[in-house]
């Protein structure tokens, strides 16, 4: 995404700056205020807390600089726009094929973010209405990364397969979880 965004803004002749809170949401607050500060045009985000970023978000609206939330929200009064999706869709298909390819029957285990990011909670919600469906899958457990990183999904995986040498199949919430369980197995 990022060198999708560079790309974009090189063509419309925009400077463009990246921050990483590494789910900080304090150092968000911060990164937000900074932006204020240096008078940008706008400011994109993917919220780590709804609830911390709400004064953030009210401060950019007030220096009338559009923010714009990415992947997960906060209130839709606080946010100009939104870009994402309903992830519970995304969590869905993935448990889905996860029941094709064991036939309806076998042992899964989980691997989701923290639940107040709504990307983690709404494909763990997608995840547990396909798992409702298919009465043949045992959920034999589930881990939650708080990071949502390879490293952390590489330990969780570990002590999780060794604790249930018999899981079949791992679902996780983003690709660097997924990356790290993979590198387990």
């Amino acid at each position: 995404m990022e060198r999708g965004m560079e790309e974009t803004a090189d063509e419309l002749g925009a400077d463009i700056s990246f921050s990483y809170a590494d789910f900080d949401p304090a150092a968000q607050v911060d990164q937000i205020q900074q932006y204020i500060t240096q008078q940008v045009d706008v400011i994109l985000v993917t919220p780590f807390d709804r609830n911390a970023l709400v004064p953030a978000y009210e401060a950019a609206r007030d220096a009338d600089i559009p923010i714009i939330s990415f992947a997960n929200k906060v209130d839709d009064e606080q946010e100009d726009l939104f870009v994402g999706r309903d992830w519970s869709e995304m969590g869905a298909l993935e448990m889905e094929a996860i029941a094709e390819h064991l036939g309806g029957e076998g042992n899964v285990a989980l691997i989701g973010g923290p639940p107040e990011i709504d990307v983690a909670r709404q494909v763990s919600e997608g995840w547990h209405s396909v798992l409702d469906e298919n009465p043949g899958l045992e959920l034999v457990e589930e881990l939650t990364d708080p990071d949502m990183s390879r490293e952390k999904g590489l330990d969780l995986a570990n002590t999780l397969l060794a604790a249930n040498p018999d899981v079949q199949a791992i679902a996780c919430t983003i690709d660097q979880i997924c990356l790290g369980a993979a590198q387990a197995i």
